[in-house]
């Protein structure tokens, strides 16, 4: 016999939006987050946001956006009511961030709000007051310009526990500053204006992209930033690298998929691990944005809609590993650090000045190279890192070791690289786009060692085979040129490539790997002071 207590019965309509408000509003900022949205479907270009106590206390939102009609505004506070889909298919092919209507209701069951709006279409402005779910006016007053003020008081005010879970000060206030600036950033054409409890407002202006949006926040960074943009198969990919250095006012990495903001650990983790192994350094910022098909992207995953369900995700991160691949064979030139990518005419007087010496002619460089002046052979000139690699042409370097500079045939360097790295099996990259090549006699046995190594090369047809892969030391090399070299042409003479269009880590990198005193043995490395003492006419 069961107890009148344990009888089944409804849940109340305030109750039951009471329990929803915990899935959608956990904290201010996911509060924030929804009603900046609505701001940004509304296609507001201006939106001011105000927010005291973190939030607990008042956050406010105004924007120029198309406003509410009269008749509609309670139902914008209704739970699943929207004007954004009528039918389910709907869903995957959404131009806008609201599609549940619950968020409003959530928020207004637990809070008070007062909220007027205006359209072009009206002559005065429509109001409307709730309290814990409850309407408590809705009536019209003298118009205001288009758009809508949305104010939020009192949040939790009747569910006391739930500010149990709300975190510090510190913490909640970071949060927020997330959530706004990830809007700031994913839509640098809208003009935010933001202010906390006392504080000064700060304005963001309209700007035309992501990169003059971040230049505009931090106008240190200037150009001392990383940036590519890639497009693959319906998918275009940006992302951007700020050093960690210029501490900007929004110290967050963001990653985007149609403009929202995506809470995704295997895309972080992709993304933080490549610049790990391409740059050499996690000290960077990452903002990355992706763009494509919606009918490809789930967003109907959880109520926040920061979690995403995508079709051919290998696809994704393959492009994002491309595209970092990519950031690493760039330079970035962060102010005040000096980095030498080629021998200026400043470089050259500096270090021709510091050394007087007589031709030098030797067997190896006489017709390619003047050894005259060239090198300073004073430590305290060289051990500088902006001058560990100096270009005197496009064909030699010259690398500053513990024991002297040397001078390298770039060409031949590369070509002893390769011929080492080749002997062993490495883990494969598979490349975007396949690259076909004409197939020459005899090259079956050629394609046997290159897969071997890590290479991933197929026949196409009987006068094509076509690359589909590399080992993954090879990613930051013009893999073109490198495979013509190899497959087709045979000849380092015939190598068309411009070394000095490297980066400098590319050469380092393979001076490590045969080490120097083996590139020495090889005549690929000569010591400058050496050929200097050892030709130097007495």
């Amino acid at each position: 016999m069961s107890s009148s207590k344990n009888k089944i019965h409804l849940l109340p309509e305030h109750l039951i939006d009471q329990i929803k408000a915990g899935e959608v509003i956990e904290r201010p900022g996911s509060l924030l987050k929804e009603i900046i949205e609505n701001s940004i479907d509304s296609g507001a270009t201006k939106i001011e946001i105000t927010v005291l106590n973190n939030g607990l206390d008042l956050i406010q939102i105004r924007d120029n956006g198309c406003g509410i009609e009269f008749e509609d505004l309670p139902l914008a506070f209704a739970r699943h009511a929207t004007s954004k889909i009528s039918s389910f298919d709907e869903i995957y092919a959404l131009n806008s961030f609201g599609f549940r209507g619950e968020a409003l209701a959530s928020i207004s069951s637990i809070s008070k709000i007062h909220c007027i709006s205006s359209t072009t279409k009206d002559d005065l402005a429509s109001e409307i007051k709730i309290e814990g779910g409850q309407v408590v006016y809705h009536g019209r007053k003298q118009s205001l310009p288009r758009g809508t003020e949305l104010t939020i008081q009192n949040l939790f005010y009747n569910t006391p526990v739930r500010l149990k879970f709300i975190q510090s000060q510190a913490s909640e206030k970071k949060y927020l500053k997330k959530i706004i600036f990830s809007f700031i950033t994913s839509f640098p054409k809208v003009e935010f204006v933001l202010k906390f409890d006392e504080e000064e407002k700060e304005i963001f202006s309209s700007q035309m992209n992501v990169i003059d949006r971040v230049k505009s926040i931090s106008p240190k960074i200037k150009d001392s930033y990383l940036y590519s943009n890639q497009m693959y198969d319906g998918l275009n990919f940006e992302i951007l690298l700020i050093p960690k250095t210029f501490k900007p006012p929004y110290p967050f990495d963001y990653f985007f998929i149609n403009s929202r903001m995506i809470l995704d650990k295997q895309f972080h983790k992709v993304i933080t691990q490549g610049i790990l192994n391409h740059l050499g350094s996690d000290d960077f910022f990452y903002i990355g944005i992706l763009n494509g098909d919606k009918r490809n992207i789930d967003i109907n995953v959880h109520p926040n809609k920061t979690s995403v369900k995508c079709f051919e995700v290998s696809k994704i991160l393959s492009l994002i590993s491309s595209s970092i691949r990519e950031l690493g064979a760039k330079k970035i030139t962060i102010p005040e650090m000096k980095y030498v990518t080629d021998m200026t005419n400043q470089s050259q007087d500096l270090l021709m000045n510091s050394f007087n010496s007589n031709d030098v002619k030797t067997s190896n460089f006489e017709q390619h190279y003047n050894m005259e002046g060239v090198f300073s052979p004073h430590k305290s000139l060289l051990t500088e890192k902006s001058f560990n690699i100096l270009w005197p042409d496009n064909e030699f370097f010259i690398h500053y070791e513990l024991f002297g500079p040397y001078i390298f045939n770039a060409k031949i360097l590369l070509k002893g690289f390769l011929e080492k790295k080749l002997k062993t099996s490495s883990p494969t990259t598979p490349l975007l786009v396949s690259l076909p090549f004409t197939k020459s006699k005899n090259l079956e046995e050629d394609v046997i060692i290159l897969n071997k190594s890590g290479c991933e090369i197929e026949n196409l047809n009987p006068s094509t085979i076509v690359l589909r892969g590399i080992p993954d030391w090879m990613s930051s090399m013009p893999i073109k040129e490198i495979f013509n070299f190899l497959l087709v042409h045979k000849d380092i003479n015939n190598l068309n490539i411009i070394p000095s269009e490297w980066p400098n880590e590319a050469w380092e990198k393979m001076i490590n790997e045969i080490g120097l005193s083996e590139l020495i043995k090889m005549n690929i490395a000569f010591n400058i002071i050496d050929l200097v003492k050892k030709n130097k006419p007495r």
